[in-house]
């Protein structure tokens, strides 16, 4: 098990391009989050748009009603089709660790956001079904492993 350190950030709003749906349970989400990115990195591949190119799932709530948003970061603002739109992630305090290695292993660093959130008084005002957002920051170079940011974001933020 990791032992995972949870920060506040400062998180600066940022564009997204995004698709969106509402997931009864978590293997139902598993099963289309892929495929909604795919339609949006489609959507990316015909313009320019893209800046860093971060993936981003936004969770808002729990199941049996979870929204989420999958998509991407981009540059701008821009017209919305009928399965991409344009999206942000809020500026705002969050609540940030990192994971890096085997996504088996990403439940962990969502867990930590979790614990963290309403652990104690000062951290009254984090809800980490308020707004969960993976934002993915490429692979580790020194031994080829995903490294993902996690963030809970503060009920302000939202």
């Amino acid at each position: 098990m990791t032992d995972y350190v949870v920060e506040v950030v400062v998180a600066a709003a940022r564009p997204t391009a995004v698709s969106s749906g509402v997931a009864k349970t978590w293997p139902e989400f598993a099963s289309r989050w892929k495929p909604m990115l795919d339609g949006v990195w489609a959507f990316l591949r015909q313009g320019d748009l893209r800046t860093d190119g971060h993936n981003v799932i936004v969770y808002r709530g729990d199941f049996p009603n979870m929204a989420f948003e999958v998509g991407v970061v981009v540059s701008r603002a821009f017209e919305a089709t009928a399965t991409v739109v344009p999206s942000h992630l809020p500026a705002g305090r969050a609540a940030h660790t990192t994971h890096t290695g085997d996504y088996s292993g990403l439940g962990g660093a969502y867990e930590a956001i979790a614990q963290w959130c309403p652990g104690s008084g000062r951290h009254a005002d984090w809800d980490p079904l308020g707004g969960l957002r993976r934002l993915g920051s490429g692979p580790d170079q020194s031994a080829n492993r995903p490294v993902l940011a996690v963030e809970g974001l503060s009920r302000t933020t939202i």
